[in-house]
């Protein structure tokens, strides 16, 4: 018996659960994540940018790869949250970032650099495009989601007006979840976060998944949902947030002067497909539908109510969403 227990006990060591990369409650934790990239090959690599920051990334280099994927994140998510990509598109090299201040990377941490949001955080996405170029010469497919999407949008403006979006053989961009006015961002991110959060808990969307599985804690969120308390507690938070948005919309609206992307999005010489739910609680639907109708070679994918997967669209909708951007990836290619 002591045997057959020690045997046990041995064949349990060093093993563990794989990690569901499809998974957004998994792939919340970056190391475990991490390291199940590592074992399908993916290395570590550090780039710099122009303003001497050092970006973290994880790289998928395939020798017969067509292009090359750079995903940007959306804000506070790091590079392992897309580790799907990897697995959606293994035709492709694939590069996942941390963006500055946050994961991995160098740079000022977020909350120490919110009133700047947006004026430098491009360059983490051209010092990508930089590296990947450098190291394959293939053609690159830009990914940006939420918050991502923005800077990967003033990275590829910022290339366009130096004339090096062909010179770096960039074919197509693929806008997430996004938008174009840090100050409008700003406060429907907050207020969606407020009300969405116990909402998504209780459907196990949950970005912890201890709190997302925790029967008692869904039960306990269910009855204060319906309870005035969490009503008047959403209320002071909007009446909060539209203060804030009082006491420092000044800046944000100088601010937006400088990093609002509406007016040269649409001067990229580059087929752009706008992937965004109808009911998206953090950043509304209108947002990205606007700036579609101003882009000559527009390609959409509105994903229906009753599916508010804010930037989860590559974990949620797994066969549709490989499908529909390989097919997107393919016409830029083609172009």
């Amino acid at each position: 018996m002591k045997k057959f227990i020690l045997l046990l006990l041995l064949s349990t060591v060093g093993t563990q659960a794989k990690v569901n990369l499809f998974s957004p409650e998994e792939t919340c934790y970056p190391e475990p994540v991490r390291a199940e990239l590592l074992s399908l090959g993916a290395q570590e690599v550090t780039f710099t940018t122009t303003d001497d920051v050092a970006v973290k990334a994880l790289y998928v280099e395939r020798p017969q790869a067509p292009a090359t994927i750079i995903v940007s994140p959306g804000f506070l998510m790091l590079k392992e949250f897309y580790a799907a990509f990897v697995l959606h598109f293994p035709e492709h090299n694939i590069l996942l970032i941390d963006p500055r201040g946050q994961g991995e990377s160098g740079g000022t941490r977020w909350w120490q650099s919110m009133l700047t949001y947006g004026l430098h955080d491009y360059l983490d996405v051209v010092a990508a495009v930089h590296f990947v170029s450098e190291k394959t010469h293939k053609p690159i497919v830009v990914y940006g989601s939420c918050a991502g999407a923005f800077n990967a949008a003033r990275a590829l403006i910022h290339l366009q007006k130096n004339n090096l979006i062909s010179h770096f053989n960039v074919k197509g961009f693929i806008f997430e979840s996004g938008w174009h006015s840090v100050a409008n961002a700003g406060v429907s991110a907050a207020l969606g976060l407020t009300s969405s959060s116990i909402f998504e808990y209780l459907q196990g969307k949950a970005p912890n998944p201890s709190q997302a599985e925790h029967p008692t804690l869904r039960k306990a969120l269910s009855t204060l949902q319906k309870t005035k308390i969490f009503s008047r507690t959403y209320a002071t938070c909007k009446e909060a947030m539209h203060l804030m948005h009082w006491l420092v919309g000044d800046h944000m609206t100088d601010l937006d002067e400088k990093v609002d992307i509406a007016k040269d999005l649409r001067t990229l010489p580059l087929p752009i497909f706008f992937i965004h739910a109808l009911d998206d609680h953090y950043i509304p639907f209108t947002s990205a539908y606007l700036l579609s109708t101003t882009i000559k070679d527009a390609h959409c994918w509105w994903i229906g109510k009753g599916a508010s997967w804010h930037v989860r669209h590559h974990c949620y909708l797994g066969d549709e969403f490989r499908s529909k951007v390989g097919d997107f990836c393919r016409y830029a290619l083609k172009k």
